[in-house]
Parts: structure tokens; C-alpha cells; sequence
């Protein structure tokens, strides 16, 4: 196989997984993807199917990535090891949010002078997609907030410039709701 025809069947077979039938679904989107390429590559280079899916079985992801933890009737999900736009638009693409849900967005401080930018079009991005409540932390997004607030004044988002302050204010919500602590 020439590396041109490789590559479009690995585009081809990749791109068109299903993730919301494949065992891949509960890694999100993105890695699901990179998953997907790196066994086309695994077959492509002779491993067996088979060979494959055991391995995949006892996958798992670094820690902070599609991360799962309960606190009482509450589902954490928390998605923010060394996370990048790309990979946030990612993860609020693949999620399905309950009715009571709250997204915490905070400042990425490794985009250099594309910071503010990035940081708008992911805003954006997030607002529109209507979340119940969403939560933004540091100076990047509150100075971004400033900018789109008017825009999208009826939406639930709230933004905060200390941790220990979203921290009240999560604690606040999570005890109003007569859960367990």
C-alpha cells in the first residue's frame, strides 16, 4: 500500500467511527479519534484485530482526562490535564449534559499571543451551546466575559477571578441541593 493510499483510508475509516455505538465513546471524541488512528496504524502494520481490542480493553486515560468521580447523585467529570481549546471544544461537544449541569471553564496560560483569542472563540462556543450554568475562572476569561457579556446577558454564566471563590460558590449549589456531602 503507497503511504497516499494508507492515508486516505486511514482519513476515511478513522473520521467516520461512530462514537456514539463504539466502545471508544466514554474516552470523548478526541481521544476516541486518536485511538482510532493509532489501531488503523496497528493493522497497517500487522497486528490483529483481536491483538487490538484486548488491549484496548484495559486502556485508560492519564489522569484529568475524561475523568469520572461521584460526589453523592453528582457526576464530575473533569477533562483539564494540560487541556488546549482544541481539546475543550472537543470534550463540550461530546458530552450530553443533564438538566441541572454546571461546565467550569478556566484560563489555559500556555497560548502566548493567541491567548485572548482562543479564549473567545472557546466562550463563544461554550455560550452558545447553552449549558445550564457555566462557570469561568481567571483573568483571561473574566476579561473575555467583559466583552461578550452584553451579547449574551440572558445566559447562567457567572465568572470568577479566585479559585476559593468558585469553590464557595460550587459548595453553595452542590448544599443547596439536600445532597450528601
Amino acid at each position: 500500500v503507497q503511504p497516499q493510499e494508507f492515508a486516505s483510508r486511514l482519513n476515511r475509516e478513522v473520521i467516520s467511527l461512530d462514537l456514539k455505538t463504539s466502545d471508544l465513546n466514554h474516552f470523548g471524541r478526541g481521544p476516541a479519534i486518536t485511538i482510532g488512528f493509532a489501531r488503523e496504524i496497528a493493522i497497517y502494520l500487522g497486528v490483529s484485530k483481536e491483538n487490538i481490542e484486548d488491549r484496548l480493553k484495559s486502556l485508560r486515560l492519564s489522569p484529568l482526562r475524561m475523568e469520572t468521580r461521584q460526589k453523592g447523585d453528582w457526576t464530575v467529570l473533569l477533562d483539564c490535564y494540560n487541556a488546549s481549546p482544541e481539546s475543550t471544544k472537543m470534550f463540550l461537544e461530546s458530552i450530553q449534559m443533564p438538566a441541572e449541569s454546571i461546565v467550569v471553564l478556566a484560563d489555559m496560560l500556555e497560548l502566548g499571543e493567541q491567548s485572548a483569542s482562543q479564549h473567545e472563540s472557546l466562550l463563544r462556543f461554550a455560550l452558545n451551546k447553552k449549558f445550564n450554568r457555566l462557570y469561568l475562572l481567571g483573568p483571561m476569561y473574566a476579561s473575555v466575559w467583559r466583552l461578550l457579556s452584553k451579547q449574551f446577558s440572558n445566559s447562567h454564566c457567572e465568572c470568577f477571578d479566585q479559585k476559593h471563590d468558585l469553590i464557595s460558590k460550587l459548595q453553595d449549589f452542590y448544599c443547596s441541593r439536600d445532597l450528601d456531602h
